[in-house]
């Protein structure tokens, strides 16, 4: 990198800028990104020298060879630690080197160099570009791209929970409360009272927020979840998943793969107790009603299947059940069943091609994707199906 070596080359001339300046690092907490993904390199050191008579940038050096100096801006300065921040979005696949310089009294000095793999995007559809959907009047959930474009899509207010990234943003406008990323890590209930509180002021006053992550699927999808539970006594923790996905109103779209993290159930239950809301559904147990596991079925093609299943449980919020089957082309899929009446669902299946095929029926607080720990509860054990013999 030609700007470090210039930068390095004038070191030796620095003696009384290296002893006002210690502790001098530039790093990241991602070593790989995807294209196009925010990066944010941080700049730290230790100093008695006023903030105003310092200045920091980065260098970035693409790995098509052409170099970007970017003006970091001061995050904060305490205990006479200085942190420095820039956030880039590197927009070519490959190797990027970067590294911050520090000037202060018409001298500079360099930091270490750093370097980050730049990956092409996969399948999932954050990784290609900014998405964000509404949850609530005046709050969107969105990945780090999206809160990155924030201004040019119309946002008034970013609430950032990514560890990863962070922006140079007034505190008017802006809100950074880092979490861990990965659903199996709880967020702490202080972390989710003060962003509830934030995204609270924010919606009254008529701001339009976005609450990212990474992703935009679940740090931010729990902080929506705990936004919606936190404003509406008259839901229950299940029932506040299925707005923060589904939407209401018919103008509200809601997130649909927003995935709670572990333990938010029981947190916000506790941070936001209500007598009005409902009790907390548990599904008791899932049986076939007008057939029997491992019962098999001949039936022709295009000839309607009724499908009765019985479910017991506790609560005022029905569950969401589903026969899942390969009945169509041998591609499996959930097919929702309606209520009859009380704890009797039905599903109509009409076969379109001869074959040997299975059904299975699952009953579930989740009318998508239920976390991990707590899975659906599902007719018998592997393998106890009803069995289809669609003949021609």
């Amino acid at each position: 990198m030609n700007h470090r070596r210039d930068h390095l080359d004038n070191v030796n001339n620095n003696i009384a800028l290296e002893r006002l300046i210690g502790d001098l690092t530039c790093g990241s907490r991602l070593d790989e990104c995807f294209v196009n993904e925010p990066f944010t390199a941080t700049l730290t050191f230790k100093s008695t020298i006023s903030p105003d008579v310092t200045k920091a940038d980065l260098y970035v050096a693409s790995p098509d060879g052409s170099h970007e100096n970017v003006a970091m801006t001061l995050a904060s300065d305490s205990d006479e630690y200085y942190t420095y921040l820039a956030t880039i979005a590197p927009d070519k696949v490959g190797h990027v080197e970067y590294y911050g310089v520090i000037s202060a009294y018409g001298k500079s000095l360099a930091t270490n160099t750093g370097r980050l793999t730049v990956l092409p995007p996969k399948e999932e559809e954050w990784q290609h570009r900014p998405v964000y959907q509404q949850v609530a009047k005046g709050i969107w959930v969105g990945n780090a791209r999206a809160a990155f474009d924030a201004e040019m899509l119309g946002f008034d207010r970013i609430l950032n929970v990514a560890d990863h990234v962070n922006f140079s943003m007034s505190s008017q406008r802006y809100k950074h409360i880092p979490l861990a990323d990965w659903g199996t890590n709880a967020i702490p209930k202080e972390k989710i009272c003060e962003a509830v509180n934030w995204l609270t002021e924010q919606a009254s006053s008529g701001n339009k927020t976005i609450v990212n992550c990474r992703a935009g699927i679940g740090r931010s999808g729990s902080i929506a979840i705990a936004y919606l539970y936190a404003n509406n006594p008259h839901l229950n923790y299940h029932q506040a998943v299925h707005m923060a996905r589904h939407g209401y109103d018919d103008k509200i779209p809601g997130k649909s793969n927003i995935y709670p993290h572990v333990g938010l159930k029981e947190s916000l239950e506790e941070l936001y107790p209500d007598n009005h809301r409902p009790v907390t559904t548990e599904i008791i147990s899932v049986r076939l009603d007008n057939y029997r596991i491992y019962q098999c079925v001949s039936k022709k093609k295009n000839e309607k299947i009724i499908v009765r299943t019985g479910v017991d449980y506790r609560g005022e919020v029905e569950p969401f059940v589903f026969a899942h089957t390969n009945i169509n082309n041998n591609r499996e899929e959930d097919i929702r069943m309606i209520r009859k009446e009380a704890n009797l669902y039905e599903a109509a299946l009409t076969p379109e091609s001869a074959g040997r095929f299975w059904l299975t029926v699952k009953a579930s607080n989740y009318m998508t994707a239920a976390p991990w720990y707590e899975p659906e509860i599902w007719l018998g054990g592997v393998g106890d199906n009803l069995y289809l013999d669609i003949q021609d």
